[in-house]
């Protein structure tokens, strides 16, 4: 349906067409997350409407799943067919990329004891993590926390 303001005097002018529904939507590329879970997070599902600003919004959310477990270079590419004047299919191509992970650690500080025992803390906890901005966060928080019990600064 399209809304036009008409300068006629009438107010408003609407053409109206066939509604277009997914009739099969499907997904490609996944290696390390299942078909269901990828589905999960896309919530658009077959026979809903088709709407292309809500399937690219839908391919945002996938591809921001995949950057949360450390797929940084994590692309989602949608495909849409024409099947009829009613159907579309929709085709989800996941290219998932490396996963990123923390696989050195290397701490400056200028008390050497506290350097080699907070380094040896981080690489413990954080060792082969994906890199992500959760773990970032906790990295914030355990050097805030590690520095005010040492009394280097309040937090």
């Amino acid at each position: 349906m399209q809304v036009e303001e008409r300068n006629d005097g009438s107010l408003y002018y609407l053409t109206v067409g066939k509604t277009r529904r997914i009739a099969r939507l499907t997904f490609n590329g996944m290696k390390e997350y299942s078909e269901a879970e990828v589905r999960r997070e896309f919530l658009v599902v077959e026979k809903a409407l088709f709407d292309q600003q809500t399937l690219i919004e839908a391919g945002e959310r996938v591809r921001k799943f995949y950057r949360d477990q450390g797929f940084l270079n994590a692309s989602i590419d949608l495909e849409f067919a024409r099947l009829s004047a009613t159907d579309v299919a929709v085709t989800v191509s996941v290219k998932e990329g490396p996963q990123t992970l923390i696989t050195e650690i290397t701490l400056k500080a200028s008390n050497p004891e506290f350097q080699q025992k907070f380094e040896k803390y981080l690489k413990k906890e954080l060792l082969k993590e994906p890199y992500t901005d959760r773990v970032l966060n906790v990295l914030r928080k355990d050097i805030r926390e590690e520095f005010s019990e040492q009394k280097y600064f309040q937090a």
